[in-house]
């Protein structure tokens, strides 16, 4: 074979190969979903508080999980203070549903968010503070390919926080 030859085919290998490394990237990747926060009909009229974080590492995620929701509320937490939040106000006379939108700023500022850390002053509940499993807090994975849809729906009862948003069926 002629140099001129051989010099193209091993540009068009290491182009191929370039592309088979990078090729079709099927890994999910966390995107913004709009989410539509509501109060449940036994918290109508009363004041609740509702916060989403963004997380986007899973130290930080742990750290989340494990916080007590108890002192999360309570007036000076420091970490509520520096939490990069938006937080929902519910109170009589408001509306009972409200949504963070996918465009909304504060996406900007979670830089790229796995997960969506939902926590919830519901009144009466201040028992469950110091559980991993507490039913104030969800914590909501952001993954393109975890969702039926792109809305994420949640709701505030007097139980907990609920999520009524179904996940994709898992792939066998």
């Amino acid at each position: 074979m002629t140099r001129t030859i051989r010099s193209m085919m091993a540009c068009g290998v290491v182009g191929v190969a370039g592309l088979a490394l990078t090729g079709c990237d099927s890994a999910p990747r966390p995107v913004p979903h709009s989410t539509e926060v509501s109060l449940g009909d036994t918290l109508q009229g009363q004041t609740v508080e509702v916060d989403i974080v963004g997380v986007n590492n899973d130290a930080n995620l742990a750290e989340w999980e494990a916080y007590n929701v108890n002192d999360y509320f309570k007036a000076g937490d420091a970490r509520r203070a520096e939490a990069r939040k938006h937080t929902m106000k519910f109170a009589q006379g408001s509306t009972n549903m409200v949504t963070l939108s996918k465009d909304d700023g504060v996406w900007k500022d979670w830089n790229k968010p796995t997960h969506l850390v939902i926590l919830a002053n519901i009144p009466g509940m201040s028992d469950q503070g110091g559980k991993a499993t507490d039913p104030r807090r969800k914590v909501l994975p952001m993954y393109s390919n975890f969702w039926e849809k792109q809305e994420l729906q949640v709701t505030v009862q007097r139980s907990g926080v609920k999520v009524l948003t179904p996940e994709k069926p898992k792939k066998k």
